[in-house]
């Protein structure tokens, strides 16, 4: 029996102090084990200011890496187009890494693995899994019309890095 489609919620922007507050939290040891798990601070830099900004964001662990979602109607991530160094706040230690907007068929192929192991993040979007278990690709399809999927590619030590590139301490 085919699903109908689901209607796929989007959380809206949190005002300002929301923003502040969860980097409070994940600066303090003892709340940050408590939303450093699914949260985490990335800095990026911006393309034509050179200025650093850092946001809250949820992640998800997936092949050795880590996969942010953002709405695209925020800009912040732009930014990682032309300057993919990024730097993350994860579960209280600083790393670094190298971020890249996903193509569309890496998208739909990431976003497909992480909410079918994050069921928590698909309920977030409103998103049931099929009776396989599986997501729906009509509805996958209808979440990446309104999320971009960033991957965050750790940088091996030995490698000699490009200027814009940053070593990575480890995820």
């Amino acid at each position: 029996m085919a699903r109908a489609t689901a209607e796929i919620r989007m959380p809206g922007t949190p005002p300002g102090w929301v923003n502040g507050s969860m980097r409070v939290m994940l600066h303090t040891p003892l709340l940050q084990r408590l939303v450093g798990r699914t949260f985490a601070l990335m800095t990026v830099t911006g393309s034509r200011t050179g200025n650093t900004y850092t946001i809250p964001v949820q992640y998800l662990r997936h092949d050795g890496e880590l996969v942010v979602l953002s709405q695209r109607m925020r800009k912040w991530w732009r930014n990682i187009t032309t300057r993919p160094a990024v730097e993350l706040r994860i579960e209280g230690v600083t790393t670094h890494g190298k971020a890249r907007i996903a193509s569309d068929d890496e998208a739909l192929s990431v976003l497909a693995a992480c909410l079918r192991d994050e069921p928590r993040v698909a309920k977030f979007y409103g998103i049931q899994p099929a009776d396989d278990g599986g997501i729906d690709p009509e509805n996958l399809r209808g979440l990446l019309e309104r999320v971009v999927v960033i991957v965050v590619t750790p940088q091996p030590i030995d490698v000699e890095l490009e200027p814009a590139d940053v070593v990575m301490q480890g995820f």
